[in-house]
């Protein structure tokens, strides 16, 4: 699960576009660590309205690192 923000696309970022409408930004290289990204719009109490789920089964080194840097 990704949290959701509003930010502008760099040249480090994949961009990721939902019902020809919403724009998802993710990292270049967050997202060569998997190979499936589902992305859909649904209302939820904790995480907002966006779930951006992957195939990625994440590692400790993976938990809270600062993405929009690179490694």
């Amino acid at each position: 699960m990704f949290n959701v923000a509003q930010d502008e696309p760099t040249s480090n970022d994949n961009i990721y576009v939902v019902d020809n409408k919403y724009h998802v930004i993710i990292n270049k290289d967050l997202s060569t660590k998997f190979s499936v990204v589902n992305i859909f719009y649904k209302s939820t109490r904790s995480y907002g309205d966006f779930y951006i789920s992957t195939d990625l089964e994440w590692k400790d080194e993976y938990h809270y690192c600062d993405w929009s840097k690179p490694w």
